[in-house]
C-alpha cells in the first residue's frame, strides 16, 4: 500500500495522504514537499466480535432491557 507524507517549507510534517494528487496540491499550498511511503503488511490479525449483552434494569418490579438500537424515524424525508 502506498501513501504520501507532506511537509511544509520548514520540514514539519503536515499530513499523510492516500492520493499523490492530493499530496502534491497540499505541498504546493504550503510551499513544501512530499514523499512516497510504502506500507508493508507483515501480520494479519483476525478479530472476533465481542459477545456482550447489555444489562437490563428493574423499575417497580418490571425488568426493562436497555435500548440496543436507535428508534425508527418518524419524520418525512427532506426533498431538496
Amino acid at each position: 500500500m502506498m501513501y504520501y507524507t507532506v511537509f511544509d517549507s520548514n520540514g514539519k510534517k503536515i499530513a499523510d495522504c492516500g492520493n499523490e494528487k492530493d499530496a502534491k496540491w497540499l505541498a504546493e499550498c504550503h510551499k513544501g514537499t512530499y514523499k512516497s511511503n510504502r506500507l508493508e503488511w507483515k501480520e494479519t490479525f483476525e478479530i472476533s466480535p465481542l459477545k456482550y449483552e447489555l444489562p437490563s434494569i428493574t423499575i417497580e418490579g418490571r425488568e426493562i432491557p436497555l435500548q440496543q438500537k436507535l428508534p425508527d424515524i418518524q419524520q418525512e424525508p427532506l426533498e431538496l
